[in-house]
């Protein structure tokens, strides 16, 4: 027996051995778990192209787990040629539930077919099931406007019948269209309409007719239709307008041939608007610039100011008369109420080149009481030969705001390219440059030798057209200086020779959102003479490019390098234009550049192999004791079953004998 328990113990203990080598070697081995994970995409059925693409792609676990590290690709393929236009390193870390991210690109360069977006992922190097999700981009409503007049020559007070076509050549239906309306002109006459929505390709026409127009001139009717494309699979509204013009002509006597020519005088110092007595001017002209034989149009804006109604007189002086028109010399005003005065410029083909100071008389008569103040507008004659950028400044709000108003045209018989102006602002007209805004063409803004100088470039200007750039500079802080504003244009190229100045390299790194990047450009000159080369990086709203704009002389066979400081602030693509440009050559690159969300370095810790500590020694050797002290007790029950044994007879004898004694 004894010899059977010590065998049993023995078996026990080597299995107790046993069991804490396994947990040991079970500690120490490397094991890898992978947490199953599932993806997903949420895509809208349709998208309208020119608006971000926004779509939200999660991976969520399936297995109350934590999925450490999980990174793969997403792209976007066009299913008609299954070519990938977009794609884009992603990776998702520590999740425990499901985690959401967000792509933001912009649809612009995409043509308009159906796509899917497609994620795969991998976790540890194990594949994780993807996923895809198909959507269709479409083309925004586009209303076209066509407007006509006819006749195209009339007689003062004679009807005329004005048309307004429009054609709706998108791929969505327009909402109603509202169409704003002017005719510009000696007299101002504004036009309101609500067309019907359009479907697309429908056409719909409308027709006016004006015989209220009783003075004579040149006018221009103005034609501004708006509307918005509305896609409610995806949320998305798109506002646009498009415009048209034409003209017609009021005719009008001729001019009396004794009548003076003026010739441009030295210009005095522009006289800043003053209050006038109990009449405020809102807004006037400050500079104006026309070439000969053509006209210009702006407008006076005043406003009564008193409590009382009163006659304002309006006058040119007759020297003047026939390069400055008023569309109303006399008229009434009552309190608070405003007038808006169309100011006509005209100049004759035999009119002298140079700038004419042209004072125009206000007075605001009250009963007996009047008065007069004398406000100066410049007006600049250009020749056609040098005179490819005219300009108008108007002094708003009573000066608080000054707008500007540009045009460029093309006086030649050949298309231009890369036509680059520049509007030089005094930094003494403003206090910050943040009190100049520019609009209406690709622009940037910098400060240059004591100017701030707004950059204007029109990549494309046909033959004989023009276009048309805006600015506008907020609480200017003296209007002298605002007369002092240049404006230059660079003489554009129509032979582009290669061979003086080419591009040979563009270095553009991945960008990160809210991080800097740093985007280099050489260029090669091999001409025989030094030149000044200018090397602008535009790109759209809300990315910053320091410097924009690098202006540095070229020596012969020289390699010029430009490294421009660009810092993202969203992901997606992006594209930034380069344009190079020197004496007798213009050249534009576009770059695009990929921005990619933060990334965030996420370091996994190794997992140590656990030793054994000291409680679990101690453990070990107190079930060693233990089992000790059992054999040991084992071994005394043993020697203590080894004394005598009586049979049961016996013991019965023995009973017997004890109970006969107890009775005697």
């Amino acid at each position: 027996m004894k010899g059977i328990f010590i065998f049993i113990s023995a078996i026990l203990l080597i299995l107790l051995e046993a069991e804490l080598l396994a947990s040991q070697s079970t500690i120490s081995a490397s094991v890898t778990v992978v947490c199953p994970g599932i993806i997903s995409i949420k895509t809208a059925p349709a998208y309208i192209k020119y608006l971000n693409l926004s779509l939200n792609y999660s991976l969520e676990e399936a297995a109350n787990c934590i999925i450490p590290n999980a990174t793969g690709i997403l792209n976007i393929i066009n299913k008609a040629n299954s070519s990938v236009v977009f794609s884009k390193h992603v990776g998702f870390y520590n999740v425990s539930s499901i985690s959401t991210q967000r792509l933001s690109i912009s649809t612009n360069s995409l043509p308009n077919t159906t796509y899917y977006a497609s994620l795969n992922l991998s976790e540890l190097g194990y594949a994780i099931k993807g996923a895809s999700s198909e959507f269709e981009l479409l083309s925004p409503a586009n209303v076209v406007v066509k407007i006509s007049a006819y006749p195209s020559t009339i007689n003062p007070g004679t009807p005329i019948s004005i048309s307004i076509e429009l054609n709706n050549t998108g791929s969505l239906a327009s909402s109603s269209i509202g169409i704003n309306g002017l005719i510009s002109g000696p007299q101002k006459i504004y036009f309101n309409y609500l067309a019907s929505p359009l479907a697309p390709h429908q056409e719909e026409n409308i027709s006016f007719s004006f015989s209220n127009i009783t003075a004579p001139g040149s006018y221009t009717i103005y034609a501004v239709a708006s509307y918005n494309s509305l896609l409610k699979s995806s949320n998305q509204i798109l506002n646009s307008s498009s415009y048209a013009f034409s003209s017609f002509l009021v005719s009008h006597p001729t001019p009396s041939p004794t009548s003076p020519s003026p010739s441009p005088k030295p210009v005095p110092v522009p006289k800043p608007i003053r209050s006038i007595p109990q009449v405020g001017i809102i807004s006037a002209p400050l500079l104006a610039s026309a070439i000969a034989g053509t006209s210009l149009l702006s407008q006076l804006s005043i406003v009564d100011t008193s409590n009382a109604t009163e006659i304002i007189n309006l006058s040119v002086p007759s020297l003047y008369s026939s390069m400055l028109k008023l569309s109303a010399s006399s008229f009434f005003i009552k309190p608070n109420e405003s007038v808006a005065i169309q100011l006509g410029f005209f100049s004759n083909s035999t009119t002298q080149s140079g700038i004419y100071n042209i004072p125009i008389n206000i007075t605001a008569s009250i009963a007996n009481k009047s008065s007069t103040v004398t406000e100066y507008v410049q007006f600049e004659v250009l020749r056609s030969r040098n005179s490819s950028i005219l300009n108008q400044l108007i002094l708003a709000n009573n000066t608080n705001v000054a707008d500007g108003i540009l045009k460029i045209y093309n006086p030649t018989n050949a298309t231009m390219v890369n036509v680059r102006a520049s509007t030089l602002i005094p930094k003494s007209a403003v206090s910050n440059i943040s009190q100049i805004n520019a609009y209406g063409l690709i622009n940037n803004i910098t400060e240059e030798n004591g100017y701030y100088v707004i950059n204007w470039l029109v990549p494309y200007l046909p033959k004989g057209s023009s276009t048309y750039a805006y600015y506008s500079i907020y609480k200017p802080e003296s209007e002298t200086l605002l007369s002092s504003i240049q404006n230059i244009m660079e003489v554009p190229s129509y032979v582009k020779p290669s061979s003086t100045l080419r591009l040979i390299n563009i270095n553009v790194p991945t960008f990160y959102a809210n991080t800097t990047g740093h985007i280099v450009a050489e260029e090669l000159y091999t001409g025989t003479s030094i030149q000044s080369v200018a090397v602008q990086l535009l790109g759209p709203p809300g990315i910053s490019i320091v410097p924009s704009l690098i202006i540095e002389n070229a020596s012969p066979n020289q390699v010029l390098v430009q490294i421009f400081n660009v810092s993202m602030l969203s992901s997606g693509t992006t594209m930034l234009n380069l344009y190079i440009s020197m004496q007798g050559f213009n050249e534009t690159y576009s770059i695009p550049a990929l921005v990619l969300a933060p990334t965030t370095t996420t370091t996994i810790p190794q997992t140590m192999q656990p030793k054994p500590s000291s409680l679990s020694q101690s453990l070990e050797s107190a079930l060693i004791f233990t089992i000790l002290i059992i054999l040991i007790f084992s071994i005394i029950v043993a020697n203590r079953k080894r004394g005598p044994r009586y049979s049961e007879e016996r013991a019965s004898s023995l009973k017997e004998i004890r109970e006969m004694i107890k009775r005697e």
